[in-house]
């Protein structure tokens, strides 16, 4: 996939179970994913990313979290792989 994409969460609770992540895998090259959480919280009872682990076809991604209101408990949006690109921003 190329191009752009969007995804949101509004007035939300998730629970991620142990080492789980809420996005896997999301083929794609050339792309912008923009990611809304509107008044969410999203937790997990030991650390975690958002993101699972990313391999080289990841090339020219770059993703956008929009934190609006929300709460993460032991949730990280680093990415774990150098070729993605995240943007974080809270509000």
């Amino acid at each position: 996939m190329a191009g752009t994409a969007s995804v949101t969460f509004n007035n939300c609770t998730i629970q991620l179970n142990g080492n789980s992540h809420l996005f896997g895998n999301l083929y794609a090259t050339r792309s912008l994913v923009k990611i809304y959480f509107n008044d969410c919280v999203v937790s997990s009872p030991v650390p975690t990313s958002l993101f699972n682990v990313m391999g080289p076809n990841w090339e020219g991604m770059d993703v956008e979290i929009y934190k609006v209101r929300s709460t993460f408990i032991n949730i990280m949006v680093s990415s774990q792989s150098p070729l993605l690109e995240v943007r974080y921003k809270n509000f």
